[in-house]
């Protein structure tokens, strides 16, 4: 009989403890573990925790923010895009939200515009890198993508679309990208890099000052010295070797002292070595040379402020 009644008494407590397990988290728990998936990279339970937040919460900005940065992730932007509508609708002011639409809408554009190839995989891969070399980082992950529907294993591609991101500043992004682009082609040197500034970025928590040239710029001609120099400029920025971009920079000035471009990458690679003063004199003569030169009134800008501080 006594044995009997432990039984009961187990079954019970078993049926407690299933039912405590089965019992739905407090909204703020569900955040805050959608928040520590996708930290962690489990971007569809990410979504998944989130969605339970909104049960709990229906109008939560958060919750669909936090839906819309997880897609953003596994790149299924038709579906980000309406989860940052949602949480736009809610909360205008969630400044999280527009970027991370704004990173979906861009993303997606050659989901969007282009749904059939119109140009060849070299073709779209040269766009990206036409795009890229005048400033249009957006544009540039779109002509990548669209190469990568024609080729999806094009490491090539994957690393154009880490560097894209990496001026953006969208560090996961980045670092996503470069890891497809790591995982087809191991030795693929300017993946490793790309990818190790972006890692190097995150952890410091830098913003990013942009190197490229403004949108009004033609992709230089190859064998042009200036190019060339310009090109190895940005290569070492990428890598993380500001003052080898630095040098890079005033070689390109040697042959063309009046290039805004290569004053602005001197100061984008002094801002990095937190020389403010000598990168607030750069950014100034390239704005002398090109008043409108938005990357370095950018540049200029982030000295100031950083110099202030």
């Amino acid at each position: 009989m006594k044995r009997n009644y432990l039984l009961v008494i187990l079954a019970a407590a078993l049926v407690l403890l299933q039912s405590c397990s089965n019992r739905p988290k407090s909204y703020g728990e569900s955040i805050d573990l959608s928040l520590a998936l996708y930290n962690s990279q489990q971007y569809q339970k990410s979504i998944e925790a989130a969605q339970e937040a909104l049960k709990l919460e229906p109008n939560s900005a958060v919750a669909y923010n936090n839906i819309c940065a997880a897609y953003n992730q596994l790149q299924q932007w038709d579906k980000a895009i309406p989860a940052c509508q949602k949480a736009l609708a809610i909360d205008p002011n969630s400044a999280l939200a527009r970027n991370n639409l704004a990173a979906a809408q861009a993303a997606g554009i050659s989901l969007i515009d282009d749904p059939i190839p119109t140009k060849s995989y070299e073709e779209y891969l040269n766009d990206s890198l036409a795009l890229y070399n005048a400033g249009e980082y957006q544009k540039v992950v779109a002509a990548a993508q669209a190469a990568l529907r024609l080729q999806p294993d094009s490491a090539i591609a994957y690393n154009n679309i880490c560097a894209a991101y990496n001026q953006l500043t969208q560090w996961d992004q980045a670092i996503t990208a470069c890891q497809k682009a790591l995982a087809i082609a191991p030795s693929f040197e300017l993946a490793k890099n790309n990818l190790g500034a972006a890692l190097k970025a995150k952890r410091l928590e830098l913003p990013a000052t942009p190197v490229a040239s403004s949108q009004s710029a033609v992709t230089p001609n190859a064998g042009d010295p200036w190019a060339a120099a310009i090109n190895e400029s940005l290569t070492y920025y990428q890598a993380g070797d500001y003052q080898k971009s630095l040098e890079a920079a005033q070689k390109a000035l040697a042959t063309k002292p009046d290039s805004a471009l290569a004053h602005n990458n001197i100061c984008a690679a002094y801002n990095q070595l937190k020389h403010w003063d000598r990168a607030i004199e750069a950014c100034q003569r390239a704005l002398t040379i090109d008043p409108n030169f938005e990357l370095a009134k950018n540049n200029l800008r982030a000295a100031q402020e950083r110099k202030s501080q």
